[in-house]
């Protein structure tokens, strides 16, 4: 039958020797030697350095991006719009008027002005948005009401021969 002993066959631990302390030895014993602690292996051992080096590789990974950013650049879509209605032609029954285009609306686009500007009822964003007319000319226009002519907006401090060309064939009355 076996014995029930347990017998340990691990070699016996190291030992470092030490010197003696002044007065506790005598010199003719010597120091008893103490035993090395020798470091155990453990799974949290061994993870560790496992552990560490994933946190560096994650870091290193997250950090690139930021350090060299890629540009992003905007995606545009592209819609056909319908045409644009030219202006009239000529006609012989008198002096040609130009008529200004007519410009088309979508779901998302709106001109702000399309045809004859009304100066009677034009807010003054749309006024804005023709030709040499800023926004305090605008506004001078706007108090300026009622218009019926090209000579009632000739009144109008700000508004000269040059924009009277520009503006008579885009303005109504």
């Amino acid at each position: 039958m076996p014995s029930t002993d347990a017998v340990d066959h691990r070699p016996p631990a190291p030992t470092i020797p030490t010197a003696a302390a002044p007065g506790r030895h005598s010199p003719a014993r010597p120091a008893a030697p103490r035993p090395v602690r020798q470091a155990l292996v453990t799974p949290w051992n061994t993870w560790t350095p496992l552990l560490g080096g994933a946190v560096l590789i994650t870091a290193t990974f997250t950090l690139i991006p930021a350090l060299w950013p890629q540009p992003r650049v905007p995606v545009v879509t592209r819609a056909a719009l319908p045409t644009v209605t030219p202006a009239a032609p000529a006609t012989s029954q008198g002096p040609a008027r130009q008529e200004p285009p007519t410009y088309p609306t979508t779901a998302s686009i709106h001109p702000l002005i399309s045809g004859r500007v009304n100066l009677n009822t034009a807010t003054p964003e749309q006024l804005e948005a023709l030709p040499k007319v800023g926004p305090a000319l605008a506004a001078r226009i706007v108090a300026g009401r009622p218009y019926r002519s090209v000579a009632d907006l000739d009144r109008v401090k700000g508004v000269g021969p040059a924009a009277l060309k520009a503006l008579e064939p885009l303005v109504s009355f």
